[in-house]
């Protein structure tokens, strides 16, 4: 029997700001992972609730950073709720996480868009680390390798220097 994450856990998840990352390296560090755990962190991309959306991306990229690989019934799920996330964290946790996702072909378009649009952020962290995005999913499918670079071009014109900084070493594969 799968093991399901407690309404306590989703309830920790829930008064996670993103500002302040002690709870979620705790709650981190007391969930192991598991395929329900991950399905529920995807579920939280589509919360209503903020801080549900911004502490469940991040974990999700946390854990993905650790390793941890979703099932391509998850992927389908993470590639449904990129167009519906409305928070700028929790976009920039999915960005930050691209490097670890394996996105089969059916479902690069999804993932292609989302990165395209949080590029267009007023928030500099989002508009640092979409191009980036883009990039890693264009180098496992190449029908989008001019957009990436496009979008990485533009970044390095962009008046933010952390904008700068981050696609000049997207360009040297950091």
């Amino acid at each position: 029997m799968v093991e399901r994450p407690s309404l306590k856990f989703l309830e920790d998840v829930s008064r996670c700001d993103g500002k302040e990352l002690t709870p979620l390296r705790d709650i981190k560090s007391g969930t192991p992972a598991s395929p329900a755990l991950m399905g529920l962190l995807v579920d939280t991309l589509v919360d209503d609730d903020m801080n549900a959306q911004i502490g469940g991306s991040w974990l999700l990229a946390a854990y993905l950073k650790d390793g941890v690989q979703l099932a391509q019934a998850q992927i389908a799920q993470l590639s449904a709720a990129l167009a519906n996330m409305r928070d700028g964290f929790g976009r920039l946790h999915i960005c930050q996480a691209a490097e670890h996702l394996t996105v089969p072909g059916e479902k690069a378009s999804a993932f292609a868009a989302f990165y395209r649009a949080s590029a267009e952020s007023d928030n500099t962290f989002l508009r640092a680390w979409a191009p980036s995005g883009l990039f890693h999913l264009a180098s496992h499918h190449p029908v989008y390798m001019n957009a990436a670079r496009d979008l990485v071009e533009k970044a390095l014109s962009d008046p933010a220097p952390s904008v700068r900084a981050r696609a000049r070493k997207t360009l040297a594969g950091e």
